[in-house]
């Protein structure tokens, strides 16, 4: 995890945020800013993980050490034994005399005295790696290209503690504000098609000049020849890790495949690569799954025979753990699954998933846990209105099509079926719901919630119109805050012209960040015999800005065309779902994924892909 915070101006220091650690062993008892020996051991090194990777870019460890005490804080490579100190290549050690060294590797490199409540920091800074006491400089070293650390304290003292220990992104490095692209409103109509080389290619986009990285072709999955591959169907699903390592993409028969990605390169490859079989490894979950907001490498979905485990999955060990048996939730949900999983909130993270129905919009149970505490749990029956069994204040009583999370945790999305938005019911388009104060606030059509949307930190946009515009279809909700949800403001100032009304969009904000308002990603798809001269944006991916001053229309900047042509095959007044581009943005904001079947020039799809003859890939944009 790299940044929590406004990203502060040039000249300022580090943000600092809490680590979020790793389950801890018994004799260490993890506090709400303190790691503690409780053990009766002295001398047995007890240690403990963050699930912070550290990869490209700056970041700085920062915390403050108990005295009388002997402790290791270090960075050791992603895998390694943590219990061995002697690999670590940048680690920072006190002793109980009072005096604490540097070594790398086991190595010495310099030594000091320390006090109570001096704070130490190990910085990664360009190309060197530089150790502070209480922000004074004490030795500088240089720094391996392309290492994948993790943070790691080993404790060797009862009664011991590692204090206030907190990890940040260097102000060099924030998720972007804006982004090296036009913002100009001149139409630019397809130029000809280019011809992709294989899985690894890239190739500058023709109008706009972004490169675009293909990820995936027709042997992705040796074994199955000439399958499509996508971005989760829907953009709520977060499709990279919190330290945009790696991702996953989805083939036609749901295959949830990881891939590792290198930013300094933009090369994504296959864990565990095979010329065989299945290409290297997949996943157990039926659903797709969601990467936790705090932990690079793990993930949130459904497993299990039964189809009702809320699982984690951990890419860095290739293990599974168990969270909640929605069985002990509720009974008789037999012939059931699990519509869906998301995650929000900083540093402790809830989970969300809604369930108990036997197909896709006859669900009605949404439940919310602490992922480190799931008997911490409620639970909200949309069709019996009650929340814990209790009836709630607004009458609800309908299914759920999905429901969702937002990403500072405190807000819930849910968005009825359609047959529930008809009459008899004609329930709201979706009902925000506020976990701080249980008050659900229907959506109707006065607050302008049709269209997709994106949440961020207590924060929201959806493609939707108007609040003091004239009508068209570009045009765009910004909700500056869940707690007035009805209140939004039109983002494009004036509108283009001339109307268009056959386009849609899927918009991605995973790079939101709490108490700042940066651009989310669209990827805008013209549909349906539309007759409308060509505009700008059309077939775009597109950044929007949202930070703009009341007023002024949001900056727009394109970014690519998509080149996925979404018409239904042998009837072009109709939209295939899987050819939408559907983008999603990394955490760092600066690369977004995103599905195009190039122009239907990518072949035929050999698996079942109901009206959808040609195949789909997945190409990488990369933003600058």
């Amino acid at each position: 995890m790299i940044a929590a915070a406004a990203a502060p101006p040039a000249s300022a220091g580090p943000v600092y945020a809490p680590i979020v650690w790793q389950p801890a062993p018994s004799k260490l008892v993890v506090g709400a800013n303190t790691v503690t020996n409780v053990g009766d051991c002295d001398g047995c090194g007890i240690p403990i993980v963050g699930a912070e990777l550290i990869a490209s870019g700056d970041a700085s460890l920062q915390f403050t050490a108990s005295t009388e005490q002997r402790l290791i804080v270090g960075l050791l490579p992603d895998g390694a034994d943590p219990a061995d100190f002697r690999s670590m290549p940048y680690a920072l050690g006190v002793w109980p005399d009072g005096g604490w060294d540097v070594r790398e590797h086991h190595v010495y490199k310099t030594e000091g005295r320390t006090n109570a409540g001096d704070v130490f920091s190990i910085a990664l800074e360009g190309d060197s790696v530089r150790y502070y006491q209480n922000g004074d400089l004490v030795y500088s070293s240089a720094r391996t290209p392309g290492a994948i650390l993790r943070v790691t304290a080993i404790l060797f003292t009862p009664g011991g503690s590692l204090i206030d220990a907190r990890l940040s992104a260097m102000a060099s490095q924030p998720v972007p504000l804006e982004y090296a692209a036009s913002t100009d409103r001149v139409t630019h109509v397809e130029p000809p098609l280019p011809v992709w080389g294989p899985a690894g290619s890239q190739m500058a986009d023709p109008t706009f000049g972004t490169i675009i990285h293909r990820v995936t072709d027709g042997v992705t999955r040796p074994g199955l020849l000439n399958l499509s591959f996508r971005t989760p169907s829907g953009t709520h699903s977060r499709e990279w890790s919190a330290d945009s390592r790696s991702f996953y993409v989805v083939s036609n028969d749901g295959q949830v495949i990881p891939f590792a990605f290198d930013p300094a390169s933009g090369t994504a490859s296959r864990i565990r690569p095979s010329s065989t079989d299945e290409g290297g490894l997949t996943l157990r979950f039926y659903i797709e799954p969601h990467y936790s907001l705090n932990m690079p490498g793990h993930m949130f979905g459904a497993t299990g025979w039964a189809r009702r485990t809320i699982d984690e999955y951990d890419l860095n060990t290739d293990t599974y753990t168990h969270l909640l048996n929605l069985d002990d939730v509720m009974p008789d949900l037999a012939d059931t699954y699990v519509g869906g999983v998301s995650s929000g909130g900083k540093p402790n993270e809830r989970i969300l998933a809604f369930f108990g129905g036997e197909s896709q919009d006859l669900h009605h149970y949404v439940v919310v846990f602490d992922r480190n505490d799931p008997a911490s749990r409620h639970l909200l029956d949309t069709r019996a209105s009650t929340f814990d069994g209790v009836p709630v204040a607004t009458t609800l009583g309908f299914n759920l099509h999905h429901a969702s999370i937002d990403q500072s945790g405190r807000f819930v999305i849910l968005y009825p079926p359609w047959p529930d938005l008809a009459p008899p019911r004609s329930a709201a388009q979706e009902y925000v719901w506020d976990l701080a104060t249980n008050v659900i606030t229907p959506m109707t059509i006065d607050a302008h919630p049709y269209g997709h949307d994106a949440w961020g930190f207590g924060a929201g946009v959806n493609q939707d119109c108007c609040v003091t515009t004239g009508w068209d279809a570009a045009q765009w909700q910004v909700r500056p805050s869940l707690e007035a949800p009805t209140v939004s403001r039109d983002a494009i100032l004036p509108v283009l012209e001339p109307k268009e009304i056959i386009m849609a969009d899927h918009s991605s904000w995973h790079n939101a960040q709490p108490g700042l308002l940066v651009p989310f990603i669209s990827g805008i798809f013209r549909c349906c015999n539309n007759t409308v001269e060509w505009r700008p944006w059309d077939n775009e991916i597109v950044a929007i800005e949202t930070g703009m001053a009341p007023g002024v229309g949001a900056r727009v900047w394109r970014l690519a065309h998509h080149r996925s042509d979404v018409s239904y095959d042998g009837n072009p007044a109709g939209a295939f779902f899987w050819a939408m581009p559907r983008p999603n943005v990394s955490p760092d904001g600066r690369w977004v994924l995103f599905t195009s079947n190039w122009g239907k020039a990518l072949g035929l799809d050999s698996g079942p892909s109901p009206g959808g003859a040609y195949r789909q890939d997945v190409f990488l944009l990369e933003l600058k």
